[in-house]
């Protein structure tokens, strides 16, 4: 299969040879496919994205799309699948070529026309419409994606002077015979996430790794309205008592479950802490820089929205931040977590039944978890509108308020897109008054000339007027 830059296709065709990547990539034996579509270059340059079955729906009116799958089907498939690597094979002119790449689960540069779990550095994202992927025509499918990151290892096929980039060259792509390696981890109880420190804020350059259960680290915004940063205060840190951390547990059974319409006296984080004995954070990579827990009682609210909600976890100890280096591998281990048994529907305050967190079968994998679903009105459809010789993203709404061009929804580029505010663009000249033309008549109309009087500053040079006479009838 060959895929264009920045376009997705089917993976029914890869060559599949064991029951669980049949279950993944492939609907042989009647299986539905965990990963439907693959796409490479689908976030820009040395990117490739894996699509997730997604249950949706489609607004006949408008075309626009609605998902039916909690965010927490990929964050399954994040957490219990680590990628290795990954072979690319480069058809274009004048030779072929194949390489292979370090591959490195990434986070959403492009997220206009998209929906995502959250703002910071997402590894998910959804489509608006089909037309959310400018590159693909009208055909974007209704897919939750995941994208990961390349890094060149080795140029296996040389061809002509290729850099061993993958980027938009007017040529095709398709998996190497090396294909893309996956390794099935073993901490569904665990979020981990490469550390980058920056002025002291916990963040990462790639994407946090959520635990099988649907928890994912929040990142937050400074405790301190007046700091003059906008780095934020990160996924946690130290305090003047400590250290704090932060959690987003929207996508846990005992969240995603709760009817916040109807159930007005349930408070889900209440239920959720009861699935954990504590939380444990430590550099796996530097076991000896030590550890740091926080206890189930010093738990709060940050946010108690069903589609954003955060909770906090304080420690009177601090995190050893100073010998905690970038790239270092930090891990938070939720104690003793226990979810809701696969197939019991029921809610945690309607007597589901619980078991210790363990991976589905593979060929669960494919199957929705249980989610009532509060509807967000997704952002509108933006595209390129062209203002005063710039070309910017705005709904076509706001295009045309503001005077501008549309180039319809998804575009990402202006067509002739010039300012005329101040300059014409073949040498004429503009004033911001507007000064009257005079005409003078010398002579008589049978036989004379007409002058055209211009007012200063203008130098009017190979400009051609037309005049028309009109005689008034009641005159000889």
């Amino acid at each position: 299969m060959a895929y264009n830059y920045g376009s997705s296709e089917s993976t029914e065709d890869w060559p599949n040879t064991t029951p669980a990547l049949i279950a993944l990539f492939s609907d042989d034996n009647g299986l539905i496919p965990l990963i439907p579509e693959f796409g490479c270059g689908t976030d820009g340059d040395n990117t490739f994205s894996l699509f997730i079955k997604t249950t949706s729906s489609t607004n006949a009116d408008t075309g626009s799309f609605s998902r039916g799958s909690a965010w927490r089907k990929a964050y399954r498939f994040l957490n219990r699948f680590d990628t290795v690597n990954i072979s690319m094979d480069r058809f274009g002119s004048p030779d072929d070529g194949s390489a292979t790449y370090n591959a490195q689960r990434s986070s959403f540069e492009t997220t206009t026309n998209y929906v995502t779990p959250f703002d910071h550095k997402p590894p998910c994202r959804f489509p608006i419409s089909p037309f959310s992927n400018s590159t693909m025509g009208g055909e974007t499918s209704p897919l939750i994606e995941l994208v990961y990151s390349m890094a060149l290892n080795n140029i296996d096929i040389a061809a002509d002077d290729w850099d061993g980039q993958l980027s938009d060259q007017g040529v095709q792509w398709a998996i190497g015979a090396k294909g893309l390696g996956l390794i099935q981890n073993t901490t569904p109880d665990a979020m981990e996430f490469p550390i980058r420190m920056q002025d002291g804020k916990v963040d990462t350059a790639r994407s946090v790794i959520p635990a099988y259960s649907g928890e994912i680290l929040s990142f937050q915004p400074n405790l301190d309205p007046a700091a003059s940063d906008n780095l934020g205060f990160g996924y946690m840190g130290n305090t003047e008592n400590g250290s704090i951390i932060y959690i987003d547990i929207t996508q846990t059974d005992e969240v995603l479950r709760w009817n916040p319409n109807t159930e007005t006296n349930i408070k889900p984080e209440e239920w959720w802490v009861k699935t954990i004995s504590g939380i444990q954070v430590k550099n796996s990579d530097n076991p000896k820089s030590g550890f740091v827990n926080f206890k189930k009682g010093t738990m709060d609210v940050v946010s108690p929205d069903k589609n954003n909600y955060i909770v906090s976890f304080t420690s009177p100890k601090e995190l050893p931040l100073n010998s905690w280096g970038t790239g270092q591998n930090i891990r938070v281990l939720l104690k003793r977590k226990k979810i809701i048994r696969l197939g019991d529907d029921r809610k945690p305050w309607g007597g589901a039944e619980y078991e210790n967190i363990r991976y589905r079968s593979l060929a669960d994998e494919f199957r929705d978890d249980v989610f009532f679903q509060v509807t967000e009105e997704p952002p509108p459809l933006t595209g390129a509108c062209c203002i005063d010789g710039e070309c910017t993203q705005q709904t076509r709404d706001d295009c045309e308020a503001l005077g501008g061009e549309f180039f319809d929804e998804g575009s990402e580029t202006c067509t002739d897109c010039v300012d005329d505010s101040d300059d014409s663009g073949d040498g004429g000249q503009q004033s911001t008054n507007i000064l009257p033309f005079t005409t003078t008549l010398n002579g008589t109309l049978e036989n004379g000339t007409i002058t055209i009087n211009y007012p200063a500053p203008f130098e009017a040079t190979d400009v051609t007027f037309e005049v028309f006479i009109e005689k008034d009838p009641d005159q000889s």
